[in-house]
């Protein structure tokens, strides 16, 4: 199991009604003590499909775990 602590979410607006999302913190795998740091960015974008209005889909995603 995967254990993750946020510790900040920074967001902003992105081209085609889109949000921008940076989120840092850090996981733990099975319960392991040492927690890794993570940066994660996600770009999500309003579903172009007209049947799901106020739907949203993950247009990029860029993760990454920060080497300690």
């Amino acid at each position: 199991m995967t254990k993750h602590q946020v510790d900040v979410i920074d967001a902003q607006p992105s081209p085609g009604d889109g949000v921008l999302i940076h989120v840092t913190g850090t996981f733990s795998i099975d319960g392991s003590a040492d927690a890794l740091p993570f940066a994660d960015t996600v770009n999500l974008l309003p579903d172009p499909d007209p049947d799901r209005p106020g739907r949203s889909y993950i247009h990029n995603q860029i993760r990454r775990v920060v080497p300690v």
